[in-house]
């Protein structure tokens, strides 16, 4: 999803994570959070995690990914902006 995007609660939704350049050639594995809590993490292009968005309605969600270092494990080499999304 992009950021203001409506979601359908108690749906599925593909979260995809695109990385480039130097960051792409460096990542080992992207996570994923939701509202701040982990919900999953990928270590393969195209980096993707599915989230069911919970039933409640009027709710806005944020969403953040993060790509963790090859070389370096556990460090952070890329943060994106975080997106919200409401679900309707």
């Amino acid at each position: 999803p992009k950021d203001g995007d409506v979601v359908v609660p108690n749906s599925k939704i593909s979260i995809v994570a695109e990385l480039s350049g130097e960051i792409l050639s460096k990542a080992k594995r992207v996570e994923f959070y939701v509202n701040g809590k982990k919900k999953c993490a990928d270590r393969k292009v195209p980096y993707t995690c599915d989230w069911k968005v919970p039933k409640k309605k009027n709710v806005t969600h944020e969403i953040q990914t993060k790509a963790f270092d090859k070389a370096k494990a556990g460090n952070t080499i890329a943060e994106s902006e975080i997106i919200r999304v409401k679900a309707e």
